[in-house]
């Protein structure tokens, strides 16, 4: 009986981060900026969406780990991807990760087809990582 109460106590004082065993959410979410290249002339339409997604470094198979869908983007987009945005329960936001931007009009959200623009971190980055900057290209 002493070790529930002292477990309730503990989840009183420590909070909700205590019982998922994460970090805060600045260290567990990677955030940066979407910018379309130089060469990238695009207009974007309110219902085309930016997916960034977050996959460990070294998988290329297979769901990614974490998804955001944003709409009605504007260039430079600011974004961040974290535990909030994991797909598989139980799963947590670690790195390195390699983050991909892909600005869609239609289709998958991890496949590219002709005339979206396409981007990714240039080496993987850790979780907690901001500033991170990704350039949309055509694919």
């Amino acid at each position: 009986m002493q070790a529930v109460k002292s477990f309730i106590l503990t989840v009183l004082l420590l909070g909700p981060t205590f019982l998922s065993g994460c970090d805060s959410a600045d260290r567990t979410r990677v955030s940066g900026t979407v910018r379309l290249a130089p060469d990238a002339v695009v207009k974007v339409g309110e219902s085309d969406a930016l997916f960034l997604t977050a996959r460990l470094a070294g998988s290329e198979v297979g769901p990614p780990m974490a998804v955001v869908k944003l709409l009605g983007v504007r260039f430079p987009q600011s974004f961040a991807l974290g535990q909030d945005d994991v797909l598989m329960p139980g799963s947590w936001f670690r790195g390195p990760v390699v983050i991909r931007a892909i600005l869609r009009r239609s289709g998958f959200i991890d496949v590219a087809s002709p005339g979206d623009l396409v981007g990714q971190t240039s080496a993987p980055v850790q979780a907690g990582e901001s500033g991170v900057t990704i350039d949309l290209r055509r694919e």
